[in-house]
């Protein structure tokens, strides 16, 4: 015997899956789903279960098909056999006020599309980010799109879009699913574009110069940033790069003789194989010492082969227990340019080795003096 709370989990699960496909008309209904009614050695054993299991499907908000039974013992009875669901809508009803506007949401959605781009289908994901807006905002969408459509060689940046009616800020905090819709819907018309017609900036990135002479070569300039690809055109004479992942380290390195100096920003740092005469040049990688850290040193490796990492060694890390912080985020990637070292540092942090596992340890509460100790002789070994 099922009981409507049972029912509803097994329905709630079903419709996280399928909302967004029934939303525009999908499902095959209606839907019947037996209720497993007691036989009368059941309903005898066990009376005043069944009878609840009775009442509570007669106060459910559902459709039922009854079946009568005729018992030895009991008599006649009347038993609720199948709740069934003629529709979307009555199964939305069932499961709660929330859910029935979650589905009118994504009907209405479903029907703005369909009138402004008849047959085009667009990602769920896009429908879904849909549905989170406003109806006003959901028209918005659409206006952008279709100006986009209508204006495939702009090329403007967000605000320079003269869009009637959308915000530029609006239209910025929704950039990426307003792509996704674009690149959709131009698929669909026929048009095949894989990008909204819109600038963006050009990937930059920060570096320090650490030695007069490097800045010398550029008017004296110490710390600045501009796109990665211009970077690709500076010559400057460097004999060392160093990369940090932690702004506050990046700031606070001291002048070290023909070293530059990146700001990796995390995951960025893979942006920098594309600088041509970096791959010309030792070049150090200064990361936490936790699963990112060792994961960003093998994309930036990819790019930058010879890439050697700088202070994340296993003795680095006993040596500062008492600064390590524990790490929610742990990583479980196959890095295949960690060196054997590298690597068992890397699946140490993950498999409890150094006591427990999730822990990291940040590369800015190294202590400072001895650490920068250990980088002026890294960079004299590797530019001797």
């Amino acid at each position: 015997m099922h009981f409507p709370d049972t029912i509803r989990r097994r329905l709630e699960r079903a419709w996280a899956r399928h909302w967004l496909e029934w939303g525009q008309g999908g499902g095959d209904w209606p839907v019947r789903i037996p209720l497993g009614a007691p036989t009368e050695a059941q309903a005898i054993a066990h009376w005043e279960h069944v009878q609840a299991w009775r009442m509570s499907w007669g106060n459910a908000r559902a459709q039922l098909t009854e079946v009568t039974r005729r018992w030895a013992s009991l008599g006649q009875q009347v038993l609720p056999s199948h709740v069934v669901f003629g529709s979307v809508e009555d199964l939305a009803t069932f499961l709660g006020a929330d859910n029935r506007r979650l589905l009118r949401d994504a009907q209405q959605r479903h029907e703005l599309l369909e009138r402004q781009w008849p047959g085009v289908l667009v990602p769920d994901r896009v429908l879904s980010w849909l549905v989170g807006l406003s109806a006003e905002e959901a028209d918005l969408a659409v206006r952008a799109v279709e100006w986009l459509l209508d204006n495939p060689d702009a090329d403007l940046f967000v605000r320079q879009l003269p869009i009637v009616g959308v915000d530029t800020k609006w239209f910025e905090r929704h950039r990426n699913p307003l792509n996704w819709m674009y690149v959709a819907v131009s698929a669909g018309t026929g048009c095949s574009s894989t990008e909204a017609g819109f600038r963006r900036d050009r990937p930059r990135c920060r570096i320090r110069l650490l030695d007069c002479a490097l800045r010398a070569a550029v008017g004296g300039l110490a710390d600045f940033s501009c796109p990665v690809d211009d970077l690709a055109h500076l010559s400057l004479g460097a004999r060392c790069a160093l990369v940090v992942e932690n702004l506050q380290t990046f700031l606070a390195c001291p002048d070290l003789p023909g070293t530059v100096l990146f700001f990796g920003a995390g995951y960025q740092a893979n942006l920098l194989g594309t600088i041509g005469w970096l791959r010309e040049l030792p070049l150090l990688y200064w990361g936490d010492i936790d699963t990112a850290g060792f994961e960003i040193l093998h994309s930036l490796r990819l790019g930058l082969p010879q890439a050697r990492s700088f202070a994340m060694d296993e003795a680095t890390l006993l040596a500062h227990r008492e600064l390590w912080v524990d790490d929610p985020k742990q990583r479980f990637s196959a890095l295949s340019t960690l060196t054997p070292d590298e690597r068992m540092v890397f699946e140490g942090l993950q498999d409890g080795r150094y006591g427990k596992s999730g822990i990291r340890m940040e590369q800015e509460r190294l202590v400072w003096t001895e650490t920068m100790h250990r980088l002026v002789k890294e960079v004299a070994d590797v530019t001797a």
